[in-house]
């Protein structure tokens, strides 16, 4: 399994990875609302079609982005087939216990469509911004609340050691599977003992590894006098630009514009 992580084609992207982090947050956290508020297919496919247009224009490599959405298959199928057998209407069939509807079948694309466009969105925040850039605007974003005594760095201190090993622990599964395919696991096999036996031999030992990694970070914080709660020296946070704030502006007039046009208000 290949794991893509944040930034890992930030140097291809030409517009989204010189946008301040803070704002492709707080819009991303717009469009996803904004997008599962929307009841039409039309508008879905615009927002669609607009976010092709960027990943093409902007130098987004497409079958990444695939690759990514891919990756949430077993996801998009589940929530469809859920939509299509569980939502009550007009019956397309009955086979046994299987009553799929039209009702269901027309909410199930709707909302796999919505999801597919908030991971589109999701993988181009993530592949132009780094893990420390996000950490930082995470934490800018959140500063107001250590005034209600809400401990913002430790939670963006761990933030970043989630992200951190997030592909580490990827990275070392797929060695681990690939060293125990060789000394003849059978992670296909249907047979439901050795497909444990299997699981067990990848999982105990990226769970000691894990183990390791982690003390290993925790006495390298130690020997560096690192200590929770104390206040940490950190670089100067840059000001947002006047064209950061001119073309997150446009982009929100022009998601409540489409949102209108859903609602039939123009």
């Amino acid at each position: 399994m290949d794991f893509i992580s944040f930034s890992s084609i930030n140097s291809n992207s030409r517009f989204v990875s010189n946008c301040d982090v803070r704002l492709k947050i707080v819009f991303f956290l717009i469009f996803s609302i904004i997008i599962f508020s929307f009841s039409a297919y039309e508008n879905l496919l615009l927002i669609l079609f607009l976010l092709i247009a960027l990943i093409l224009l902007d130098g987004f490599p497409a079958l990444v982005i695939l690759k990514g959405i891919k990756g949430f298959s077993y996801f998009l199928i589940i929530t469809f087939l859920a939509n299509l057998l569980f939502t009550p209407g007009k019956i397309l069939f009955d086979l046994w216990l299987i009553r799929p509807t039209i009702e269901g079948l027309s909410t199930g694309i709707l909302v796999s469509m919505k999801f597919i466009l908030v991971i589109i969105g999701s993988m181009i925040l993530t592949f132009t911004t780094s893990i420390m850039d996000f950490v930082k605007a995470f934490n800018s974003l959140l500063k107001p609340l250590k005034k209600i005594k809400i401990p913002v760095d430790n939670i963006s201190l761990t933030l970043a050691m989630s992200l951190r090993f997030l592909p580490l622990i990827f990275r070392q599964s797929e060695k681990i599977r690939k060293t125990q395919i060789i000394r003849g696991s059978d992670f296909k096999s249907r047979n439901i003992l050795k497909k444990i036996h299997s699981l067990f031999s990848l999982f105990v030992p990226l769970l000691i590894n894990s183990f390791l990694k982690s003390e290993e970070m925790a006495l390298a914080m130690e020997a560096r006098c690192f200590k929770i709660g104390e206040e940490r020296s950190k670089g100067k946070v840059k000001n947002i630009s006047a064209n950061n704030w001119i073309a997150f502006i446009l982009l929100i007039i022009g998601l409540i514009a489409i949102r209108q046009l859903d609602k039939g208000l123009f």
